[in-house]
């Protein structure tokens, strides 16, 4: 049998395939993070096991969840959309971290994944929904070096990484163009993922959700803050 161990507020919790997990701020969740924290979602999200791969699910329609694996690097797992596959992220061989960051607090559970006997272990892990979907945009240079200074606090390696998008002012001194020119790029780029069927995005400000539900179709990566000249680079490890 498939087990993880799940290290949250202090606990470490053993999880086998007939076991699910949830945290949120409601009392009711196996892991409750702070109930005070309106920040947080009541149900944020669950670990559970299905066909022998375990999954991280984001219940929110307001919260993002944010996923750390053993490289540092962090990737958003956004909000749970109408007509969109369930917004979830596939558990490896390797542990991972998921950030849930509330109002007063960034909150932390640890995956860990238990032993397999090799006959357990089917290789690679399921690929996540929206790495498939056919419709994904292509950028032009000038729209990728938009998208990426705007999301490069996302495209930090943790604990450096920043959920949270630049302004329109802050992205723009990135690239050394002007605040109105890189509106437009942004909005040609919400048109687009408008047009691939994202729904969601504010005309008026989709800042959060057009960074990140572009990290989650692989639209943009870390190797893009190469993009940036005004952007220091990280130090090689």
């Amino acid at each position: 049998m498939t087990r993880v161990r799940v290290r949250a507020v202090g606990r470490l919790i053993p999880l086998s395939e007939d076991r699910s997990l949830s945290f949120g701020r409601d009392r009711t969740c196996d892991v409750c993070l702070d109930p005070a924290d309106r920040g947080i979602s009541r149900i944020a999200g669950t670990i559970e096991c299905e066909s022998g791969t375990w999954w991280v699910v984001n219940h929110s329609t307001k919260r993002t969840l944010h996923i750390v694996d053993d490289t540092r690097l962090a990737v958003p797992l956004p909000v749970n959309a109408e007509g969109w596959p369930l917004s979830r992220h596939a558990v490896g061989h390797r542990p991972i971290t998921i950030l849930v960051a509330g109002e007063l607090w960034t909150h932390e559970l640890t995956v860990e994944p238990g032993l397999h006997r090799r006959s357990d272990i089917t290789p690679g892990a399921p690929a996540d929904p929206r790495s498939t979907i056919s419709q994904v945009p292509t950028l032009t240079d000038n729209r990728r070096a938009a998208l990426a200074a705007l999301a490069s606090g996302y495209l930090r390696p943790h604990p450096d990484y920043d959920p949270r998008p630049l302004s329109y002012e802050g992205a723009a001194a990135l690239l050394g163009i002007r605040r109105r020119q890189l509106m437009k790029r942004i909005e040609q780029i919400r048109a687009q993922l408008t047009e691939a069927g994202v729904s969601g995005l504010d005309p008026v400000d989709a800042r959060r959700s057009l960074c990140e539900w572009s990290l989650a179709m692989r639209l943009i990566s870390a190797s893009d803050l190469a993009l940036l000249p005004s952007m220091p680079q990280p130090d090689p490890d």
